[in-house]
């Protein structure tokens, strides 16, 4: 059986943003970004799955959010809120992103290819999805890069 672990990291309160609301749970079309996130992972790599293989039964798909312990039962509240049933596990997450994306992995240490997403991305292409997955298995490990958008920004004076 081939298995794929996927590590949504949203374990950041979210300080920078000087919200009281941490951004992975702003609202972003009357949900909460990072359900958003999940479920467009679970969709992705779904659809990676019954694109390439015959029976999806050889494989594993196990997504897992990282959230700062604060914030877990935070979530299952959003969960319930917003009728959100997208297979996921949830771990608390470390003082670093190292540590969060580790814990996240001990969830799954089985895993052949693990993908690591930021919680509060949720618009990746399938493409990318697909991607980072073909990369991993030809080379080993993949990381996902798309072209730079310059933009120009004015001060305010």
């Amino acid at each position: 059986m081939h298995k794929i672990l996927t590590i949504v990291v949203a374990a950041g309160a979210g300080r920078r943003m000087r919200s009281e609301v941490p951004k992975q749970f702003l609202l972003l079309g009357g949900e909460p970004i990072v359900m958003r996130t999940l479920r467009r992972m679970a969709e992705g790599v779904g659809r990676y799955v019954a694109d390439c293989s015959q029976n999806v039964n050889e494989w594993m798909h196990k997504l897992v959010l990282v959230l700062p312990e604060a914030y877990i039962e935070r979530w299952g509240e959003l969960c319930a809120a917003h009728g959100f049933e997208v297979p996921h596990e949830v771990v608390a997450g470390g003082e670093t992103r190292f540590q969060s994306v580790r814990r996240g992995l001990e969830a799954e240490p089985e895993a052949e290819w693990v993908l690591v997403h930021d919680g509060v991305r949720p618009f990746v292409a399938d493409g990318v999805i697909r991607g980072v997955i073909e990369g991993a298995r030809a080379g080993g490990a993949a990381v996902p890069v798309v072209p730079v958008v310059d933009s120009l920004r004015r001060g305010g004076a």
